[in-house]
């Protein structure tokens, strides 16, 4: 079998975990929400996630944190829900799942629709 070198450790390619594909699957979804001024922002869970958070990037385009990054300044969130977020349509929104360490595992950036 081929081995890589990764720094001193040699490791066989099944082991080897392709992180760019990782980071960019998390499934967010934006709706307008019920409350006046909100978005309705929904995360599906993410295998191995411990928890999820967002952060409002405002009106230009934020920086998704990358693999194995922690985060501050976010708000947690909860998979599975809708959650309204005050905010401003077309917006940036950056959303994390995290590790029981609070590292990055995924993220995305979504914008807010807000009538």
């Amino acid at each position: 079998f081929p081995v890589t070198i990764y720094g001193a450790e040699a490791v066989m390619p099944d082991l080897i975990q392709y992180v760019a594909d990782a980071l960019s699957n998390l499934t967010v979804t934006v709706a307008d929400h019920a409350t006046a001024g909100s978005t309705s922002l929904t995360v599906s869970a993410f295998a191995g996630a411990a928890s999820y958070a967002y952060k409002i990037a405002g009106a230009t385009a934020g920086t998704v944190p990358s693999f194995g990054d922690t985060v501050t300044g976010y708000t947690a969130i909860t998979a599975g829900g809708a959650t309204a977020v005050a905010t401003t349509n077309n917006y940036y929104i950056i959303v994390v799942a995290l590790d029981a360490d609070g590292n990055v595992l995924a993220g995305k950036q979504v914008q807010a629709v807000v009538a």
